[in-house]
């Protein structure tokens, strides 16, 4: 792997949570009787803030017990420390042998997807709530196997008038339903007069600043469409704004001043991991005016880039953080069963990529995703 000149895991201080997280995982696969103690509490009373974390693959079961308990780990840029949710017990839906998880949601919640019942569960792992077993929210079924590529919420699940949207991994299809609805509705399809799928949705957003839901499609054009009354979906605009999209890695996401912001990553198809002198490409959208312009500072804000859900945050919100700077896992290390998962960071201004951490060694299990979770609580 060759890193930044002058870079290396040498001068960094992850040692101790690499260690704590190797002994966990070590342990969680030799016996269930050792009694676990969480980490002390890093939370003062007054911080409420939603914290960044990186879903580890180091959910532990045995779908033998007769009430389902789990361990999950959680990587935390804030602290440099891996968290732990210990004993969660799993409803039925989740240890379902059919059952997978595909990712997060822009809510925090975790998507699970069974792929025999063709339903999509969305779980909350961090409520505050004193029960213990994780709480979901069960969507109507498809009438095939989900492929879940991108999954937004318009507002909070707990909002009777939230909807939730769905883009399909295959036909990259956008569908949409109400929490507690028993159907789906399918609103955008891929544009089929374009040739080479150059008109299917790559990502989604919901901007909370003009209520409308933005997609992106592979060509760079862009369609904002108002949802907020599922009776009468209603394309507000489209245009052509990215002059030059990526030909694989493309994120719509929405700044903290609500504005949009494209982000690009080309790498060559057979490329297991960036490499020195790596790039992104960020262009800020103005969806009214249907144009687009080249960033090349991204100030005040930190960026965190997974396969199902991006986010940006302020600074000013999480001093911890390092402005101007994308964070990032490894693009490929999940299509990778032997591999180190990295945690990675990138300045926009100088396009410098240096590593942060090395998070584990899942040389006996496959790695999930790239999924981070923006989490408001965690289990005490």
């Amino acid at each position: 792997m060759r890193l930044k000149s002058g870079g290396g895991f040498s001068s960094l201080k992850y040692s101790p949570f690499l260690r704590n997280f190797t002994n966990y995982s070590t342990a969680a696969t030799t016996t269930t009787t050792t009694t676990r103690q969480p980490l002390p509490s890093l939370r003062s009373p007054s911080d409420a803030r939603p914290w960044p974390l990186l879903m580890l693959p180091s959910t532990d079961y045995k779908l033998d017990d007769p009430i389902t308990a789990a361990n999950f780990s959680f990587y935390s840029p804030i602290h440099n420390q891996i968290l732990h949710l210990w004993n969660r017990i799993l409803p039925e839906e989740i240890t379902d042998p059919f059952t997978y998880c595909a990712g997060a949601t822009s809510n925090g919640l975790l998507v699970y997807i069974n792929s025999r019942k063709y339903e999509i569960y969305l779980a909350n792992l961090f409520s505050q709530s004193s029960n213990p077993t994780v709480e979901i929210i069960k969507l109507p079924a498809m009438t095939s196997e989900p492929r879940v590529h991108k999954i937004v919420l318009s507002s909070s699940p707990d909002d009777e008038n939230c909807i939730v949207l769905v883009v399909d991994s295959f036909t990259k299809s956008l569908s949409f339903c109400r929490i507690g609805d028993k159907t789906w509705n399918e609103i955008i399809q891929p544009d089929i007069t374009k040739s080479s799928g150059v008109g299917k949705i790559v990502d989604v957003m919901y901007s909370n600043k003009d209520e409308l839901l933005h997609c992106l499609r592979f060509d760079g054009s862009v369609e904002s469409w108002d949802i907020r009354n599922p009776s009468n979906i209603t394309k507000m605009s489209e245009s052509q704004v990215i002059s030059e999209p990526a030909e694989i890695n493309q994120r719509l996401i929405e700044s903290p001043t609500g504005g949009g912001i494209y982000v690009s990553n080309p790498w060559r198809k057979g490329e297991d991991i960036f490499y020195e002198g790596a790039k992104f490409y960020l262009q800020g959208i103005d969806f009214q005016r249907g144009i687009c312009q080249t960033v090349e500072s991204i100030g005040n804000q930190a960026m965190f880039l997974g396969c199902n859900y991006s986010f940006s945050v302020s600074i000013d919100d999480f001093p911890e953080l390092k402005p101007d700077t994308v964070y990032f896992s490894d693009p490929m290390v999940y299509q990778r069963i032997h591999s180190s998962q990295f945690l990675w960071k990138y300045n926009v201004k100088d396009e410098s990529v240096d590593p942060i951490a090395a998070l584990s060694d899942y040389s006996y299990k496959a790695a999930t995703q790239p999924t981070w979770v923006f989490a408001k609580y965690l289990c005490k």
